[in-house]
């Protein structure tokens, strides 16, 4: 489990803001990065404060150009 725990974290830390703690918060409180990538920036401020969020938020949910073309 500790490998696993571990790989995720270091996901998560990859991006950029975001640290061991705040990595480590948003897996004791959302239980894998699957999760994290699903919620919303509302749920994530709840757990990191709302900066934070935003930033993780941003990091999976990054519009693309088809997104953008569609307006």
């Amino acid at each position: 489990m500790w490998v696993k725990q571990k790989l995720f974290k270091n996901e998560l830390e990859e991006i950029e803001g975001i640290g061991e703690k705040k990595a480590t918060d948003l897996l004791e409180a959302f239980r894998s990065v699957k999760n994290i990538k699903t919620l919303t920036e509302r749920e994530l401020t709840k757990v990191i404060g709302a900066s934070k969020a935003r930033v993780v938020w941003l990091h999976y949910n990054k519009p693309t150009l088809a997104d953008a073309q569609e307006q």
